[in-house]
């Protein structure tokens, strides 16, 4: 991943959606949104810096 760019996590799995979130400055990552539909959740991350 270069700075700026963006991916979306799609789940199901309940604990994941407070993991992720958690982890993402330890990754070098922003959380950009989380969204939820039922039971299905998808969540938003960029990669911090400037984009090239």
């Amino acid at each position: 991943m270069e700075p700026g760019d963006e991916v979306t996590i799609v789940g199901d799995y309940r604990p994941s959606k407070k993991e992720i979130p958690m982890a993402v400055g330890a990754l070098g990552l922003e959380l950009v949104s989380i969204e939820e539909e039922g039971d299905v959740w998808s969540i938003t991350v960029r990669k911090a810096g400037n984009p090239a």
